[in-house]
């Protein structure tokens, strides 16, 4: 040990007195390395970002179910005890789930026909619970139903269902209370996010029968609660990743959905393309430099034949005298990743600068995590030892003779 530590002090120093080559070859790996992380910076920002608007997007998990049917309690409780579900809510048919906006204080505002939409705690799209309670039902709603409304946020408004029955026209009006307000981001549709009880009452309201909470009569309701059936439901998956085998759980159920999962499935095609050809670029370089250090590691053995002789004669042994181009060839590749790593942080600054200031993409492009930029700095390092391998096994055929002979 103390004989390699001694070999580390002499090879170093060795570095140091012929420091302008050694600086060349680590500027050569810098100007080798620094345009693949680059090019690896670019990928991973582009597709984390791309990931990262689909995971912080609601409707990207959601299943919505085409058509109409027929589904129980019993067929929603069974969804929402699913591993791979993180939300799901029956709903009314849609000729039901309706509701005429009006705005009371503004009488220039012309009444507007608002989607009804159960929604309850948890709710990807709210997430807070909504309640109906004194004759006053809170309300989310859409932006562009808020803006035409030209509501705001804890303002009340007046809500209007209609219906025929027996031939007469009939109608009951709502308080609402506009609770919150959905980004556009979510929803372009003029949506108003109810309790779930409320959307029942305005669908037993709108069949005809009697209810109480509206002070309407009709016909008796024959059908116990817990026996009700939903035409539709809302539906979202835990995550990303799950949304295909939900897709297809329900199709075997046969249950058709309309899902994201284009959208999910093109920037996993892209994040694949660009692995590709990062791992192209990034493996020709590779053999390229590896093919070019080999030989250099060969060139400064050579070159170096009397000195490494020298060290034979004063005692160290061929595996001693191996080290000695492996250890100069590892500080070269540790000065050229640090150089290549400083290099990408440098031009990621400019690049993200770039793309803000032309707003041709929002986020991030380029993105290296510290963990990758070890990484890069450790797989250097280790093809440094394996390419100089080569020059360390013909410093380790060198005999002591041949220090004699050059002097």
């Amino acid at each position: 040990m103390p004989a390699f530590g001694f070999l580390i002090s002499i090879a170093f120093k060795d570095y140091v007195r012929d420091r302008r080559y050694g600086l060349v070859s680590a500027l050569v790996l810098t100007s080798v390395l620094a345009p693949i992380l680059v090019l690896f910076g670019i990928k991973n920002g582009i597709v984390e970002e791309l990931f990262y608007r689909l995971r912080s997007d609601p409707t990207a998990v959601e299943l919505r179910p085409l058509g109409q049917g027929q589904y129980d309690q019993a067929f929603v409780d069974k969804l929402i005890a699913r591993p791979d579900v993180t939300y799901a809510i029956p709903t009314t048919r849609f000729l039901s789930s309706t509701v005429e906006v009006r705005n009371p204080e503004n009488r220039q505002v012309p009444p507007r026909s608002g989607e009804l939409v159960p929604s309850s705690k948890g709710d990807p799209l709210w997430g807070e619970a909504l309640h109906w309670q004194d004759g006053v039902v809170e309300v989310v709603l859409s932006t562009s139903l808020l803006e035409k409304m030209k509501l705001t946020v804890g303002e009340k408004f007046r809500g209007r269902l209609g219906r025929f029955v027996d031939g007469r026209r009939q109608a009951v009006d709502i308080s609402f209370y506009v609770q919150g307000v959905l980004p556009l981001s979510l929803s372009s549709r003029d949506l108003v996010l109810v309790p779930l009880s409320f959307l029942l009452a305005a669908e037993d309201y709108r069949e005809g029968y009697r209810v109480s909470v509206f002070q309407a009569e009709g016909r008796e309701k024959d059908v116990a609660a817990v026996d009700r059936t939903y035409a539709s439901f809302r539906l979202y998956a835990r995550s990303l990743e799950d949304v295909a085998d939900l897709r297809e759980h329900l199709l075997s159920l046969n249950v058709e959905t309309n899902t994201a999962l284009a959208r999910i499935n093109l920037i996993q095609t892209l994040d694949q393309v660009l692995s590709y050809i990062f791992w192209i670029v990034t493996g020709l370089a590779a053999l390229g430099y590896a093919l070019a250090a080999s030989i250099q590691s060969s060139l400064v053995v050579i070159r170096k034949t009397p000195d490494l002789a020298v060290l034979k004669l004063l005692g160290f042994s061929s595996a001693h005298v191996s080290f000695f181009p492996v250890l100069q060839s590892v500080l070269t590749g540790l000065i050229g990743a640090v150089g290549a790593v400083g290099s990408y942080y440098v031009a990621e600054v400019f690049i993200n600068d770039l793309v803000a200031r032309l707003e041709m993409i929002d986020g991030v492009v380029a993105s290296l995590p510290l963990l990758s930029a070890l990484a890069a700095i450790s797989i250097t390092l280790l093809v440094c030892v394996v390419t100089s391998s080569v020059g360390g096994w013909r410093a380790s055929k060198i005999y002591p003779s041949e220090g004699v002979r050059h002097d």
